[in-house]
């Protein structure tokens, strides 16, 4: 069963990814701050990792620069308040790129689906 790391300083927003998420047959852990994030991804091992970009403290920029020290692992940067200017940050740092097929986030969509309709 693929393993699901989500940081993000709102649970609510954590606690919704997480539902979505295990509905879909995912393993999930969260954390609320990049440091307690880092301590868990050296600990375990993650499929991917789904990172808010505006946190309090450490942010998810500072927080994907720490992960890719030590772990390979794909971080997705997440934000409700994401500009162009932040999107090109992350992808500047590294290995980090944009996914703009919707192939790749059908479980959320179909997931959305039998929410909504």
């Amino acid at each position: 069963m693929p393993r699901i790391l989500i940081i993000d300083d709102e649970q609510s927003i954590r606690r919704t990814l997480r539902e979505i998420l295990e509905y879909e047959k995912y393993q999930v852990e969260d954390a609320e701050n990049g440091m307690d994030a880092i301590q868990l991804a050296k600990e375990q091992e993650f499929d991917a990792i789904l990172c808010d970009i505006k946190m309090e403290g450490m942010d998810g920029i500072e927080t994907l620069e720490a992960l890719k020290q030590f772990t390979d692992c794909p971080v997705i940067m997440i934000s409700g308040h994401g500009t162009i200017e932040t999107a090109v940050e992350a992808i500047k740092k590294r290995r980090v790129r944009l996914y703009r097929q919707a192939a790749r986030f059908k479980p959320f969509a179909d997931h959305h689906q039998k929410c909504t309709g």
